[in-house]
């Protein structure tokens, strides 16, 4: 029977998943810091098995998406939906690079999860990723739906998801700041950070995928994975309904601000341990 512990350490997981995994904070860098706090090495499986939840909570909100992008595909849908057929191939070509990047760095990875100095300087980037993409955004006069990026924006973005793979830099704010780069609106670029954060968790956990069928992943007692599963889930769901109306009206700054805030945080500790 799991004790009290152990229960705290999965809840509290699975809620900051939830959360953090659709706001510009970087969730595998909270995860780390967590581990950290509960005195505990990397628990990268389970890091692994919360991303499925917020990934089908993903699959859901952008479940109208995700059909139309399968229907532009249907040989009748060619002329009417161009724009679908279009972001379709954006998005495969962002995740064709992020997972080339993935897999060039995915070695090094549990080996920062618990280093407090690396953690610091990762959100230091991403504070910088966030504010340099405001005011990017500032000076372009017209901003681009999804369907109008093109290849080598498309790319670019991929490279801006790649190196999310660093505990500390964040999935969507990397990828969100990559879109505002490219000419996207906070809406669209929040979007298509969304959206492509569904197959690049899915291909970036191909091995873990095997692994959890197989049942050899270290992950706690069923009842405790049960209630991970749903908290993270349908706190992810949320998550994203409410992200999304955030920054149709909210600059990122805010999030860059508490960002670099907790990397300062984290490189004093360090230097003080």
């Amino acid at each position: 029977m799991a004790s009290f512990a152990e229960w705290t350490y999965s809840i509290v997981m699975a809620i900051v998943q939830g959360i953090t995994e659709f706001i510009p904070i970087s969730s595998s860098g909270h995860l780390a810091i967590l581990d950290e706090a509960f005195g505990r090495e990397a628990a990268v499986d389970f890091y692994f098995f919360l991303h499925i939840p917020t990934t089908i909570a993903a699959v859901i909100y952008f479940r109208e998406d995700i059909k139309d992008f399968i229907l532009a595909w249907l040989p009748k849908n060619k002329e009417t939906m161009p724009a679908e057929r279009r972001t379709t191939i954006s998005l495969i070509i962002s995740l064709l690079v992020a997972a080339v990047i993935y897999l060039l760095f995915s070695g090094y990875l549990k080996d920062f999860a618990n280093n407090l100095l690396v953690l610091g300087l990762m959100f230091v980037v991403t504070a910088i990723l966030l504010v340099s993409s405001e005011q990017a955004l500032k000076k372009m006069k017209l901003k681009k739906e999804m369907g109008e990026l093109t290849p080598v924006r498309a790319m670019l973005i991929g490279v801006f998801q790649g190196f999310a793979i660093f505990p500390g830099i964040s999935r969507s704010g990397a990828t969100i700041a990559g879109g505002l780069w490219m000419g996207l609106s906070r809406v669209q670029a929040t979007r298509y950070s969304f959206l492509l954060l569904i197959p690049v968790v899915i291909a970036g956990s191909l091995r873990d995928i095997v692994r959890l069928f197989q049942g050899s992943l270290v992950l706690p007692n069923a009842w405790i994975l049960l209630v991970s599963f749903v908290l993270a889930g349908v706190i992810g769901y949320l998550t994203i309904a409410w992200m999304i109306k955030l920054v149709s009206k909210t600059s990122l700054n805010w999030f860059a601000l508490y960002a670099v805030l907790l990397g300062i945080v984290l490189i004093a500790l360090y230097l003080l341990a």
